[in-house]
């Protein structure tokens, strides 16, 4: 059994997700509203070594 607090806190961080989860699907569909966004593409920009997949340094290759 968890105690109060725990508890307690465990309720804000849930929240915190769910509010950022929110605010991230508002971005999603601003995007998809914009015709000439393509995800596919985005993920080649990011991709610039051809991995087929994203690691942490493709990030903040690009966020540079």
């Amino acid at each position: 059994m968890l105690s109060h607090d725990t508890q307690v806190q465990l309720v804000k961080t849930i929240m915190t997700i769910a509010k950022e989860e929110q605010g991230l699907e508002t971005i999603k569909q601003l995007l998809a509203e914009q015709k000439l966004f393509t995800p596919y593409t985005a993920f080649l920009r990011i991709d610039k070594l051809d991995h087929r997949h994203l690691t942490k340094t493709d990030l903040q290759s690009f966020l540079e």
